[in-house]
């Protein structure tokens, strides 16, 4: 499953785990018509969230990712909805301006700092555990209010147990904090480097059985990138990925991941 087709996959398990009062909280803080600038935005669902749910549907939404698919994909599905009108790189759902910026999330921060751009808000939704979060004052010019939902933070396990299951996944997380930017104790490092937090509250990717056809691709994928993860430091986990795949086929596999949804100040 490419990326794009992932991340389209797993938009209801994202539904599910993001906090709504958090979300409720972080949106009555915002100012009429306000600048909202998305890090890593993927397929916009986010600002499709908050218009969905009523909470936003004033002001301009600047989604940035370095991933032009991705944004074309979510650009494509805005642009279909029977409200919205598409003018020039734009969609407008009423009142909300959309707009999209293929580009690596820190060279765009920079960018926009220099321009004399300023948001409302910083949104990076999965975004932060994913990052340096050291080179947070990269973002500081453009806001100091961020809002970091299903950050995670530490912890995947799978039900029911299997004895290689301290191998694989002590291992996995060696992979994260070796092998990528980024920590797998996102949500906590995050906390340690804002000035301030208004809201903490866990948002837990949960898929259990009977799963949709959407949240068996998601499962899949973790265990492929688990598999790819310990392959990179020699470790052999195909009988675990094995049999784990085959209690997915049977829907007898459980999957949890611990995130938190962050909001503070920088």
């Amino acid at each position: 499953m490419n990326h794009v087709a992932y991340l389209e996959a797993k938009r209801t398990v994202d539904d599910r785990a993001i906090d709504r009062e958090t979300l409720a909280a972080v949106v009555d803080g915002l100012p009429p018509n306000p600048r909202v600038l998305e890090l890593g935005a993927g397929t916009v669902t986010m600002v499709e969230r908050c218009y969905d749910r009523r909470l936003l549907d004033e002001g301009e939404w600047l989604a940035v990712d370095r991933c032009r698919a991705a944004l074309q994909r979510g650009r494509d599905r805005l642009a279909e909805r029977p409200e919205s009108t598409v003018e020039g790189d734009r969609v407008e759902l009423g009142s909300l301006t959309v707009r999209f910026l293929a580009e690596d999330a820190f060279a765009s921060a920079t960018r926009l700092a220099a321009a004399g751009e300023s948001f409302d808000l910083l949104v990076g939704c999965a975004f932060f555990d994913l990052v340096d979060v050291d080179r947070l004052s990269t973002f500081e010019p453009l806001s100091d209010r961020l809002y970091a939902p299903i950050t995670y933070d530490g912890v995947t396990a799978f039900s029911p147990s299997d004895p290689d299951d301290e191998l694989v996944l002590s291992t996995y997380r060696e992979h994260m904090e070796t092998c990528r930017p980024g920590t797998p104790d996102g949500g906590a490092r995050l906390c340690e480097r804002l000035a301030s937090i208004e809201r903490v509250a866990p948002s837990p990717w949960v898929i259990a059985p009977p799963y949709t056809t959407d949240e068996s691709r998601v499962v899949e994928h973790v265990l492929k990138t688990i598999e790819a993860s310990l392959a990179e430091l020699g470790v052999d986990a195909t009988a675990w990925t094995n049999r784990r795949r085959g209690q997915l086929e049977s829907g007898s596999l459980g999957y949890r991941a611990e995130n938190v949804d962050v909001y503070g100040r920088l």
